[in-house]
C-alpha cells in the first residue's frame, strides 16, 4: 500500500485535513472523517465517519487489492490510482445537508469483471433504516392537498421522497437523541448513481447488511456493457442531522416521536424545542409539546405547548426553535415529544422512515390531553428538545478547587466554568474519557494526569489561562486547544505514545513548551497573533508539525533527535527568529513566507533534510548548516523578491542545490569542504557567487553560458579553487 508524502498534498488538502499515521483526518470535527485507516501504517481505500466525539462511527472499505496503487492528492481530491481502477475521496458543498456531503467515488477504466462492488463495513452505536418507496396510504393522504394540485402520482412520490433518497439508508444513533444528538441522526447514505464519460447516468442498487458487515452497490450490467469509459460510481454520504423525506403537510393532528423516548431523572428539565420544517403561510408557527408515556404510547400532556419563533418567509426549509422554557420532568417517567400545526396554517414536517417511530393523535386541536393515540406510523419527524440533566457537571460560580478522580471506565465529562477556577485536577486511569472544558473567565491552574488510555480533551478558553499542565503516559489523547486570550504558560509532557495536539490561538502565547519522547505527536499550530516564545523538544520519533502564523513570531525553536519531523511553515507576517536543530533522523522542511523573514537558521547533522523554500518577500538572512548527511535544497521558481543574504555551509557530503531567483540576490555564499558542489543557477538578475575553497561545478540550464552573460552581469570569484563551467543545451 502507498505511503502519503506530505509534500505532495495540495494546499486545499492541507487546509481540510491533518495527516495522522498515514491517514488524512478532517479538521472539521462535527462530522469527523478519516480517509485511510488510523490503525494501519499503510494507506487503504477506506473512509471512517465519527459522530459525537467518536461515540458512534461507521467505516467503509472497498474490498479490492490496492497494494500496488499510487497516491495522489491534487486540488481537493484524494486519489488511489491503479491500472484498471481508481478511488477518489472528496467533500461536496450540498444545500440539502448542513455540513455538505462526502464522496467515495470508484472510477472504472474498463469493463469490470463483476457489476457488484462490495465494501466491508463496521459501525458502533448506529442503526441503518432503508428508505423504501412511500406507501399507498402516504400517497393518498397527500393527493388531496393543495400543495400537490396537478401532480401525477409519480410526481407526488418524488416530491416527498426524491430519487436519491428513494432506496437509500438513514443512519441514526442506536439509543440517543435530543440535546447535542438532535434527532439522533448521524448521517445519510444516498442511493448511488453511475455515469460514464458521455454523461449517461443510471441509478444503482444499494444494500447494507450489518450482520455480514457488507455494503454492496450493484451497477446494471447493460449500462457497463454500453458505457464510454471511464465510468464513475459514487456512493455519497450526506452529513445531515434531519430527515430527507417530505414535507409531510399537517393540517390538524398532533404527532409524537415515540421510538426514542426518554426516562427522566430527578431534576431534569426541558429548556427548548426544535423542529426542521417547511412553513406554508405567514401565520404557520407549529406548537411543540411533551407527553408522558404511561400506556406505552403518548398519553398525558406535560405542559401547555410552545410555539416555534423567528420563522422566515413562506416555504423556507430550516431548523427553528422555541423561546427558552423550563418544563420540569418527573423522575422515573418516560417522555416523548410532539408537534402540531398552528391554527389556519399548515406545517411541512421533514422525516425519515423508521419502523413504528411515530404516534398520531386521534383528537384534533391544540394540545390534546390525553393524547388519544390513533395508531403508530413509520415516520420519524425531525423534532427534538434540549434538556438539562441532573448529572451534568456545570460550574456556574467560582470554585476554589475541583477534583475529579475516575478509574477503569471513565465518563464523558463536560465542564462549563462561568467564573474563575482556582485549581482543577483530573486523575484518570485505565478507562477512556472525553473531557470538554469551556472557560469564560480565568483559570489559575489546570492539571491533568492521565494513564494507560487517556481521553479526547477539548479546551475552549475565552480568557487568560495562568498555567496549564498535561502529563500523559502510555496512550495519550487527542488534545484540542482554542485560546481567545493570552495563555501565560502551557506545558505538555508526553511519553511513549503521544497525542495529536491542535492549538489555535487568537491572542499572544507568552510561553508554549512541548516535551515529548519515544513516539511524538502530530502537532498543528494556528496562531493569529504574536507568539513570544515557543520551544519544541522531541526525541526518538518526532511528529509532523504544521505551522500557520498570521502575525509575527518573535522566537521559535525546534530541537529534535534521532528521527526528525516533517514540518510545514506558512508565515503571512514577519518571523523574527526561527531556529531548527535536528540530528540523526531525516526531516522534510517546507517554508512558505508571504512577508519578510528576519532570520532563519537551520542546523542539521548526519542525515539532513529536503528543504523547500518559497519567499514572496525579502529574506534578510538565511543560513543552512549541514554535516555528514546530504540535503536537497530547492528554491525552484519561488523566490519572487530580493534575498539579502543566503549562506550555505556544508561538510563532507554536499548537496545538490537548485536556485531560481526572479529578483536580485545580493549575496549567495556556498562554503564547502572535501566534496564538490553541484549548483544549478538559472540566474535572471545579478548574482554574486563566492566560493573560497572547493571545486565548484556551475551549470546554466536551457541556454548557453555566453547567452546568459549577454543578459545580465555576473561576478564569479574563485580565489583558490579549480573552476569547472558546464552548459546545458548550449555551446
Amino acid at each position: 500500500m502507498p505511503k502519503i508524502n506530505l509534500n505532495l498534498l495540495s494546499k486545499k488538502i492541507n487546509n481540510l485535513y491533518n495527516l495522522v499515521n498515514n491517514t488524512l483526518v478532517t479538521k472539521e470535527k462535527e462530522f469527523e472523517t478519516e480517509v485511510g485507516d488510523l490503525l494501519q501504517t499503510d494507506f487503504f481505500p477506506q473512509v471512517k465517519i465519527k459522530r459525537w466525539s467518536n461515540e458512534a462511527n461507521f467505516s467503509l472499505r472497498l474490498i479490492e487489492d490496492f497494494s500496488s496503487a499510487s497516491f495522489l492528492a491534487e486540488t481537493e481530491k484524494i486519489k488511489l490510482i491503479k491500472a484498471d481502477k481508481e478511488v477518489h475521496f472528496y467533500s461536496v458543498v450540498d444545500s440539502k445537508n448542513e455540513k455538505g456531503s462526502f464522496e467515495f467515488e470508484v472510477v472504472l477504466k474498463e469493463v469490470p469483471v463483476s457489476n457488484v462492488f462490495n465494501f466491508s463495513i463496521q459501525s458502533k452505536n448506529l442503526n441503518f433504516f432503508f428508505q423504501d418507496e412511500i406507501t399507498e396510504a402516504e400517497l393518498n393522504e397527500n393527493k388531496t392537498l393543495s400543495e400537490y394540485a396537478g401532480f401525477s402520482d409519480e410526481e407526488i412520490k418524488r416530491a416527498i421522497r426524491p430519487e436519491n433518497v428513494l432506496y437509500s439508508y438513514a443512519v441514526y444513533h442506536s439509543s440517543k437523541s435530543n440535546n447535542k444528538y438532535k434527532t439522533g441522526k448521524a448521517f445519510h447514505i444516498y442511493r448511488p448513481k453511475a455515469h460514464d464519460s458521455n454523461g449517461k447516468e443510471v441509478w444503482c442498487n444499494l444494500n447494507v447488511n450489518q450482520e455480514t458487515g457488507i455494503l454492496s452497490i450493484t451497477v446494471p450490467q447493460s449500462f457497463l456493457d454500453s458505457a464510454i469509459y471511464p465510468v464513475y460510481v459514487d456512493p455519497t454520504f450526506g452529513y445531515s442531522t434531519h430527515g430527507l423525506s417530505g414535507p409531510r403537510w399537517d393540517y390538524g393532528n398532533t404527532y409524537a416521536v415515540v421510538n426514542d423516548s426518554y426516562t427522566a431523572s430527578a431534576g431534569d428539565t426541558i429548556t427548548k424545542y426544535y423542529a426542521y420544517i417547511y412553513g406554508q403561510v405567514t401565520i404557520r408557527s407549529p406548537i411543540m409539546n411533551a407527553y408522558d408515556m404511561d400506556t406505552g404510547n403518548a398519553d398525558r400532556l406535560l405542559a401547555a405547548g410552545v410555539r416555534l419563533t423567528d420563522l422566515p418567509g413562506t416555504n423556507v426549509l430550516g431548523e427553528y426553535c422555541s423561546d427558552a422554557v423550563s418544563q420540569s420532568l418527573v423522575a422515573g417517567e418516560e417522555y416523548c415529544i410532539a408537534g402540531i400545526k398552528s391554527s389556519s396554517s399548515a406545517v411541512g414536517w421533514m422525516y425519515d422512515t423508521l419502523s413504528n417511530s411515530g404516534d398520531r393523535s386521534g383528537t384534533s386541536g391544540d394540545d390534546p390531553d390525553p393524547f388519544n393515540s390513533a395508531g403508530l406510523e413509520n415516520r420519524r419527524r425531525s423534532i427534538w428538545v434540549d434538556y438539562t440533566e441532573s448529572g451534568d457537571v456545570d460550574v456556574t460560580v467560582e470554585p476554589s478547587a475541583l477534583t475529579l478522580s475516575t478509574s477503569l471506565k471513565a465518563p464523558v465529562i463536560v465542564i462549563d466554568f462561568s467564573f474563575s477556577a482556582t485549581a482543577l485536577t483530573l486523575s484518570l486511569s485505565l478507562g477512556t474519557s472525553v473531557i470538554n472544558f469551556d472557560f469564560t473567565h480565568t483559570v489559575s491552574a489546570l492539571a491533568l494526569s492521565l494513564s494507560l488510555e487517556a481521553p479526547v480533551i477539548n479546551f475552549d478558553f475565552v480568557h487568560t489561562v495562568s498555567a496549564l499542565t498535561l502529563t500523559l503516559s502510555l496512550e495519550a489523547p487527542v488534545v484540542n486547544f482554542d485560546f481567545l486570550h493570552e495563555v501565560s504558560t502551557l506545558t505538555l509532557s508526553l511519553s511513549l505514545e503521544a497525542p495529536a495536539i491542535i492549538i489555535g490561538e487568537t491572542f499572544i502565547a507568552t510561553a508554549l513548551t512541548l516535551s515529548s519522547s519515544l513516539e511524538a505527536p502530530v502537532i498543528n499550530f494556528d496562531f493569529l497573533h504574536t507568539v513570544s516564545a515557543q520551544n519544541l523538544s522531541l526525541s526518538l520519533e518526532a511528529p509532523v508539525i504544521n505551522y500557520d502564523f498570521l502575525h509575527e513570531v518573535s522566537a521559535l525553536s525546534l530541537s529534535s533527535s534521532l528521527e526528525a519531523p516533517t514540518e510545514l511553515f506558512d508565515f503571512t507576517h514577519t518571523v523574527s527568529a526561527l531556529t531548527l536543530s535536528t540530528s540523526l533522523g531525516t526531516s522534510t522542511y517546507a517554508f512558505d513566507f508571504l512577508e519578510q523573514v528576519s532570520a532563519l537558521s537551520l542546523t542539521l547533522s548526519l542525515e539532513a533534510p529536503s528543504i523547500n523554500l518559497s519567499f514572496l518577500q525579502s529574506v534578510s538572512a538565511l543560513t543552512l548548516s549541514t554535516s555528514l548527511g546530504t540535503p536537497t535544497i530547492i528554491t525552484a521558481g519561488d523566490i519572487a523578491f530580493s534575498v539579502d543574504a543566503l549562506t550555505l555551509s556544508l561538510t563532507q557530503k554536499d548537496p545538490s542545490i537548485l536556485f531560481d531567483f526572479k529578483h536580485s540576490v545580493d549575496a549567495l555564499n556556498l562554503i564547502s569542504s572535501l566534496k564538490d558542489v553541484i549548483a544549478f543557477v538559472p540566474v535572471e538578475y545579478f548574482v554574486d557567487l563566492f566560493f573560497p575553497k572547493q571545486t565548484f561545478g556551475l551549470f546554466f540550464a536551457k541556454t548557453s553560458f555566453t547567452e546568459r552573460f549577454k543578459k545580465q552581469t555576473a561576478s564569479l570569484r574563485f580565489p583558490k579553487q579549480t573552476v569547472t563551467l558546464k552548459v546545458y543545451k548550449g555551446n
